[in-house]
């Protein structure tokens, strides 16, 4: 298993395409421990804030395929080191589409968030950003992103693909890349 550990934030990605892939793509994510026993399908972007919102520790999130709108902004969705919030495809051969917005998905503040199988287009600023929320206090931490997709960003400028300020994100590669 090759990883990459950053703890930095990583900045104009958005020059080449962009897949954060685990060393197997055919590994899925499992909640470690303790996991609800049911996980939570979405089906609209506001069925996602909500689940987002109500998250907690361990629960895992399956986001039905189809065009969902950029602009997902959730403060604070935080798991535990051993129970992370996991936020995947349900169904990893379809996967859901991020469009527009000046970012795909922020989660500022988050911790121990697992995240894989999502595609992101359009967005002027960023696809998915996880910061600590202005805080500088290293609220941000524990996030691991596996097989996203992160293309159409707009021309050369400030844009990021994946924007990251805080402490432990791991991005799974592909032995190849």
């Amino acid at each position: 298993m090759k990883h990459c550990r950053l703890s930095f934030l990583l900045t104009s990605l958005c020059a080449i395409p962009f897949v954060a892939a685990a060393h197997d793509v055919r590994e899925p994510i499992h909640v470690r421990q303790n996991a609800a026993p049911v996980p939570v399908t979405v089906r609209n972007t506001s069925e996602l804030r909500g689940a987002l919102r109500q998250a907690k520790p361990g629960m895992e999130i399956l986001v039905a395929p189809g065009v969902y709108e950029g602009g997902v902004y959730v403060e604070n969705v935080r798991g535990e080191p051993k129970r992370p919030i996991v936020l995947r495809a349900a169904d990893p051969k379809n996967l859901p589409v991020f469009k527009n917005g000046d970012t795909g998905m922020h989660l500022p503040g988050a911790a121990y968030v697992h995240i894989s199988d999502l595609a992101f287009e359009g967005q002027r600023a960023a696809c998915l950003m996880v910061d600590d929320a202005g805080r500088r206090d290293g609220s941000a931490r524990g996030i691991e992103v596996r097989r996203l997709h992160m293309r159409e960003m707009p021309e050369p400028g400030n844009h990021d693909a994946l924007k990251y300020a805080g402490e432990g994100m791991t991005v799974g590669m592909n032995q190849s890349d």
